[in-house]
């Protein structure tokens, strides 16, 4: 089986490939190719080894077919995939969602600022975890949606950059 994807990363566009069946992948990102190892856990999470080196990650799938991905305490949301079977692109949102239901730990910006693709916007806290949420893009904040403090489900809109 194999696949391609381009996808927004810090407002830059990169491709993303993957071939090979079963737990072994070989995929490439960019320029840079990785042997990556995946195998899943009984709570839905995966253990990826890339390149020798292990992470846990976790994936969900959100309103409209986007998906936030969380990795090693690191969350990235990838925008609902808008080709066919196989190729296509995605473009970054401005939406920064709840990645699983939550309480917003911060929220670390205020409706006007102004953002980069990559700055920590909130932090939603989950069976004790913290998890940082990322701008995908350049913009200004134009919606806080919700405040530290509240509870959250997974895809609730946190803040919204345009």
């Amino acid at each position: 089986m194999s696949w391609s994807r381009d996808f927004v990363h810090d407002g830059e566009a990169l491709r993303v490939s993957a071939s090979g069946s079963g737990a072994e992948r070989e995929v490439l990102v960019g320029d840079r190719r990785h042997a990556v190892r995946v195998v899943a856990l009984p709570d839905g999470r995966v253990v990826l080894t890339i390149d020798g080196r292990q992470h846990v990650a976790s994936a969900v799938r959100l309103d409209r077919g986007s998906v936030q991905v969380r990795v090693d305490g690191h969350t990235w949301m990838l925008p609902a995939h808008t080709g066919g079977r196989g190729g296509g692109s995605i473009d970054a949102t401005g939406e920064v969602t709840a990645p699983m239901t939550g309480t917003v730990l911060e929220v670390a910006v205020a409706i006007g600022d102004r953002v980069t693709a990559g700055d920590t916007v909130a932090v939603v806290t989950a069976m004790k975890m913290e998890h940082r949420l990322t701008a995908q893009i350049d913009g200004e904040v134009v919606e806080v949606a919700l405040a530290a403090g509240s509870n959250c489900d997974a895809g609730a809109l946190i803040v919204r950059i345009e």
